[in-house]
């Protein structure tokens, strides 16, 4: 019985995780063509920031609620990929000339 509790908070957390994240990946893909279609040095920075907010709030979203992932294997490997990703978009926003890395990035 608790098995099937902890599976059902198992699935309801990555259900939550999942509408969330189709709003905010949805921002990020426009943010992406945009910068594609209009490129500027405000639209640039609007999707790199836009890229830490997301990984930042998705990590901690992990951290606070881990069972939202079905195994200790993905949890750990997104959460590897999540901090790969922060620092690879430190890069762009440190260095503004290179700005424009994360759009190419994100296809």
């Amino acid at each position: 019985m608790a098995d099937d509790d902890a599976v059902a908070r198992g699935k309801e957390a990555a259900a939550v995780h999942d509408q969330w994240n189709v709003g905010v990946v949805t921002l990020l893909v426009v943010l992406t063509f945009y910068c594609f279609l209009l490129p500027s040095p405000f639209a640039e920075a609007a999707l790199n920031y836009s890229v830490l907010i997301y990984m930042l709030c998705d990590i901690a979203y992990h951290v606070a609620v881990p069972h939202c992932q079905p195994n200790l294997l993905r949890l750990v490997t997104i959460m590897l990929h999540h901090a790969a990703t922060l620092l690879l978009v430190l890069h762009p926003i440190s260095y503004p000339g290179h700005a424009s890395w994360t759009r190419h990035a994100m296809l």
